[in-house]
Parts: C-alpha cells; sequence; structure tokens
C-alpha cells in the first residue's frame, strides 16, 4: 500500500507540474474551515504509518480552534501530502524514524500550517533553493530516496495561486525543518 501511494502521489505531481506548466491548473478558492479538514488529513496520513500512527501529530496554537482560510482545498491536500511525505523521507535519524507536526498559528489575517520534522534539515542559506525544480539537495543514505525534485515548486505554485506562499526553515544539517504555508483567514 506505502509503495502504490507513493507511485500515485510522484504520478499526480508529474502530472499537475505539466498542468501548471502548460497553464490549464485552475484553483478555485473557497472558504475552508481548517479543523475539520485538517483532522481529517492527519487521519488519512496516519494510516499510511501503519506501525506508528503517532509519528504524525496535529497541533492547534492558542486561538486557532475555528479558523477558517480561503484556499481550494485540492490544491491544499496536495501541498500538505507534499510537505507530510518530505518530513518522512528526510525525518528521523539512523537510530530514530520520523516524527512529523503539523502546526497550526494563527496571525493577523492569516493563518500558518507548518509540516515540522526531526530529520536532516539543510543550510539555511539554501532554503530557496529547494523550490526549484528538479533540485534535490540530499547527500548520503537520505539520497536513495524516491523522488523527483518536483513536490516543493509544486506546492510553493499552488500557495501562491491561493493567495498565500511558503516558507523552508531550518537551523542547519541534522536539525530538522520545517515549511510553512501561509494563507489569508476567513474573516468571522
Amino acid at each position: 500500500l506505502k509503495e502504490a501511494e507513493r507511485l500515485e502521489h510522484m504520478v499526480e505531481n508529474i502530472l499537475i507540474s505539466g498542468r501548471l506548466r502548460g497553464g490549464a491548473y485552475r484553483v478555485h478558492n473557497e472558504p475552508v474551515a481548517l479543523r475539520p479538514f485538517l483532522e481529517g488529513f492527519v487521519e488519512h496520513r496516519r494510516r499510511y504509518v501503519v506501525d506508528r500512527p503517532d509519528a504524525f501529530g496535529l497541533v492547534w496554537e492558542p486561538q486557532t480552534e475555528d479558523v477558517a482560510v480561503h484556499c481550494d482545498p485540492q490544491a491544499l491536500r496536495i501541498v500538505l501530502e507534499n510537505l507530510t511525505d518530505n518530513a518522512f523521507k528526510y525525518g528521523g535519524s539512523k537510530t530514530e524514524p520520523p516524527q512529523a507536526t503539523l502546526r497550526v498559528r494563527r496571525e493577523p489575517g492569516r493563518v500558518q500550517l507548518s509540516v515540522e520534522d526531526d530529520g536532516m534539515g539543510f543550510d539555511p542559506d539554501r532554503a530557496e533553493d529547494l523550490f526549484v525544480p528538479f533540485t534535490r539537495m540530499i547527500a548520503g543514505p537520505a539520497a536513495s530516496q524516491h523522488g523527483t525534485g518536483l513536490g516543493l515548486p509544486i506546492s510553493r505554485e499552488l500557495a501562491r495561486r491561493m493567495g498565500g506562499g511558503i516558507q523552508a526553515h531550518s537551523p542547519g544539517p541534522g536539525k530538522g525543518s520545517r515549511f510553512t504555508v501561509v494563507l489569508r483567514e476567513v474573516e468571522a
């Protein structure tokens, strides 16, 4: 099941990349209540961490209980799948399996959705390079992980088309990563 999911995800990314470049991918933003959307997403993703469903957590920062954002639900799912897949591919260490957290933070007029991992991290000065198509800045054992180098560029473009953005943060190699999607909040 994991391998079939991985292959389906890879094919989906290749098709989406082509549609984005060709102008055929349309984003349809609408108000989306985050609690049911994210709880459903996390539950779905936990099914693919069969032996460790607690390896993927959802954390709500204060004042985020009833928050809603302007987004395309399908596009947001694709973004979060790409970020979560990366967290599990490149998270963990030689002795510890990967752990990932989806954290929700609210700021004036916007909401941050961060996927955080405990893995290989990256040089903070190279964060923007991660969003260049077909670029994979991976060395060592993680270099054998399957991937196309399209997930992060697709995620950034979809976030932009939803009126938001995405940033990558890491304190450095071996110190984990945080990828933060910023979307506009729906006014109450």
